[in-house]
């Protein structure tokens, strides 16, 4: 089975989102510590604020294919339907943000235009936006 490594992790989140994260030992464990966010509903955004949250997400997918990773896990395994849960929010100056999360599965994005064009396609299709 795939093995946790929360240095890899942090180190996804820091170049992804330039926002802190710290592994540390807890309770005789490895932790990852990390700023709050709040996730998003499984089945999706909230009415209320569906095309914002949208709007932020694919802000976020591109900010992260322009970092050098792509997100592998956008999706349910049984049914492929999004993982929305893997879309983190929060407010920055007043303006709503987000960040996809649960990093453990990623992959490298060369650092050319096509690459991350397809990085971006690929999330974008996960997320169905």
């Amino acid at each position: 089975g795939a093995h946790w490594d929360p240095d890899a992790e942090a180190r996804v989140w820091k170049d992804a989102w330039q926002l802190d994260a710290r592994v540390l030992g807890l309770s005789g464990r490895r932790a990852l510590l990390l700023p709050y966010v709040w996730t998003c509903p499984r089945d999706g955004p909230d009415e209320a604020n569906a095309v914002q949250v949208r709007e932020a997400t694919a802000l976020a997918i591109e900010r992260m294919a322009a970092a050098g990773w792509e997100h592998t896990d956008l999706t349910q395994p049984n049914d492929d339907q999004p993982k929305w849960e893997h879309v983190g929010l929060y407010y920055e100056d007043d303006e709503l943000r987000a960040v996809l999360i649960d990093l453990g599965l990623v992959g490298e994005v060369l650092d050319n235009d096509d690459a991350r064009a397809a990085a971006v396609s690929r999330m974008r299709t996960a997320l169905a936006i």
